[in-house]
């Protein structure tokens, strides 16, 4: 609802899902507004959203002049009532607009889709509006032809983010986007370009989010049911890197799994194979790249075990650490593991939650110097399979192999969502017919054409 002014058009989204709904309004995007009219209507909603929780019951938000309600669908209309009395008492009346649109399992709210349909069965869905999405991807196909501008860039990346966060689970694309950040000087407080990146990989990364936005998934939140009926993974990794040892590089994996039948305890004591290390960098020390490649390892070797389920993710290698919660890293070797461990926890809907254990406390430093002893006093079974990753896939086609190998089949729902993103991309470019003599769509036309086989051949 519009707390502007009386005379604003005011638009309201209620969703409603299986007796629970959400009500919003915002107000006409045509008229805009000043800074400080958008202080007053912040301050203004704040303060009622605050009043409607507090006094009235009303499990509601505000963003500004927009109001977010979530309540039993018979009480959509109260809930509007009283946030409209509120206003009222405080002066600043609620403009009655024609964008007043009822209560529904699935509605927008400040561009996000959101889906309460299968809220009895504790899962809500949330997914980006496909306008939005194809904008995205008509930004990346004239920067694949022209560059990104410097002013457009940190705008570009918000959206990216917006669209990344708000979204998908996990960190997916953030490895991406940090590449880009670097190489145009939009990522940090600094603002420096990093000169190690080259226009190969800011292209690869273009690439990247040309071939994941239409098929990004929707975020899916669990609020009971099975899932939370389930103990989480208790994993425990580490790693060691001794350049003059015979066997320089090693990790360990420790993890505890209480619905483990035959074993609770699982562990992984085993030597990197040289083709990994020779792929990165060359360096003195791979102690960061090899504690961000355990994690990895362990759930692709066993993927089963780990499928829908909550993991608590130990290690003791601040780098690793951070890399991994944040989604990306500087250093371009760990960006591409932590690419491909994200990807691997979207396509098999594990939800990982980093902790940091000393190196005294964690289970899995023996291990990964080739000690077992204790954890075979605890009981413990060897992996008995181990999968390395193939990092000399580009981030289109590690994201593309395990997407076709571990995730599930697209749901109707999917497959509706990628046919709605095509039509609103095929609105986008061609809103209105054009004679065929129009130079700029055909020069866009041959990008478009260049990137599907690039993808293609991937």
């Amino acid at each position: 609802m519009s707390a502007e002014a009386q005379n604003d058009e005011a638009a309201s989204v209620a969703i409603g899902a299986n007796g629970l709904g959400s009500t919003v309004e915002e107000s006409d995007p045509a008229r805009g507004a000043s800074p400080k009219r958008q202080r007053i209507a912040a301050s203004h909603s704040h303060l009622i959203a605050t009043l409607a929780r507090r006094c009235f019951g009303i499990p509601c938000g505000a963003y500004f002049d927009d109001y977010d309600i979530c309540g039993p669908d018979w009480a959509a209309a109260s809930a509007k009532v009283v946030l409209r009395q509120l206003h009222l008492w405080l002066g600043v009346p609620l403009a009655e607009g024609l964008k007043d649109v009822p209560p529904r399992e699935i509605n927008p709210f400040l561009g996000v889709v959101t889906d309460l349909s299968q809220f009895r069965q504790g899962i809500v869905f949330m997914q980006s509006k496909p306008e939005r999405i194809a904008k995205l991807i008509d930004s990346i196909e004239r920067y694949l032809e022209h560059g990104i501008p410097s002013a457009e860039a940190r705008h570009f990346f918000g959206k990216l983010e917006f669209v990344r966060s708000s979204a998908t689970a996990g960190r997916i694309g953030r490895a991406a986007i940090g590449i880009l950040r670097r190489a145009t000087g939009a990522g940090g407080q600094s603002g420096a370009l990093d000169e190690s990146v080259t226009a190969a990989v800011v292209r690869e990364a273009l690439i990247f989010l040309y071939f994941l936005l239409p098929r990004i998934p929707r975020r899916r939140f669990h609020f009971c049911g099975d899932r939370h009926s389930r103990p989480p993974i208790a994993l425990y990794t580490d790693a060691m890197y001794e350049a003059k040892a015979a066997q320089p590089a090693r990790i360990g994996v420790a993890l505890y799994d209480p619905l483990d039948t035959e074993s609770r305890w699982r562990d992984l004591s085993i030597e990197v194979p040289a083709r990994i290390i020779a792929g990165w960098a060359k360096r003195e020390q791979y102690i960061t790249q090899l504690e961000t490649l355990a994690p990895l390892v362990a759930i692709l070797s066993r993927p089963g075990q780990f499928r829908g389920r909550d993991v608590i993710c130990f290690v003791d290698n601040t780098g690793a650490l951070f890399g991994l919660g944040k989604g990306d890293c500087k250093d371009a070797d760990c960006a591409r593991l932590i690419h491909i461990f994200h990807t691997l926890c979207l396509a098999l809907d594990i939800s990982v939650w980093f902790e940091y254990v000393a190196s005294g406390a964690n289970l899995a430093d023996l291990p990964s110097r080739g000690d077992r002893e204790l954890l075979i006093e605890m009981g413990s079974t060897p992996f008995s399979h181990v999968e390395w990753p193939d990092l000399a896939a580009d981030l289109s086609r590690s994201f593309q192999s395990i997407w076709e190998r571990f995730a599930p089949r697209p749901s109707t729902g999917d497959k509706r969502r990628r046919a709605a993103i095509d039509r609103a991309i095929g609105d986008l470019r061609d809103p209105v017919p054009k004679a065929p003599c129009c130079s700029n769509s055909r020069r866009r036309a041959r990008i478009r054409e260049g990137l599907r086989d690039d993808i293609g051949s991937r």
